[in-house]
């Protein structure tokens, strides 16, 4: 055999899974497996984490600089861009209640990820089974959008 890369799973297995190694190197292999295991979980998890703040921060990002340009663009909110973010952040906090148009396009850009949900728990998933079945994924990506907007209208009451 070489020293290279083995050729055979089970000849891979056997050298670093032997019982004949020391305690210390067969719980090394054993933790560094299991951690490479968890590697799809955790993009997945992270992946979901970025997801979020990405959308709501491109949404608050969008109102900052378009208040400010439609007063000065076209005289809204008495013509002043100060006035204009002043009153941003009370819209945006609405938003997230919906109580305002603003909520609308809010959920419409969480409402979009669907798809995103759908193929990042299908990856999870597929490491577990072959294939998720588009109504697990469909009701999974739906509960993630249902958290999402429970979120958003917890912050919302208590700002």
């Amino acid at each position: 055999m070489t020293r290279g890369r083995d050729r055979d799973p089970l000849a891979w297995v056997d050298r670093h899974f032997a019982v004949e190694l020391p305690f210390t190197r067969f719980g090394r292999n054993v933790a560094v497996l299991s951690l490479a295991g968890l590697v799809p979980a955790l993009a997945f998890y992270v992946a979901l984490a970025l997801d979020i703040p990405a959308r709501i921060g491109a949404f608050v990002a969008l109102h900052l600089a378009i208040y400010p340009a439609s007063a000065m663009l076209f005289g809204s909110f008495g013509g002043d861009p100060v006035q204009a973010l002043r009153v941003t952040g009370p819209t945006l906090a609405q938003s997230a209640g919906f109580a305002n148009l603003s909520g609308v396009y809010l959920y419409a850009t969480l409402v979009s990820a669907l798809p995103l949900h759908m193929a990042l728990l299908g990856q999870a998933l597929g490491q577990f089974q072959r294939a998720a079945p588009v109504l697990l994924l469909s009701f999974a990506a739906l509960a993630t959008f249902a958290a999402q907007a429970a979120l958003l209208t917890i912050l919302a009451g208590l700002l």
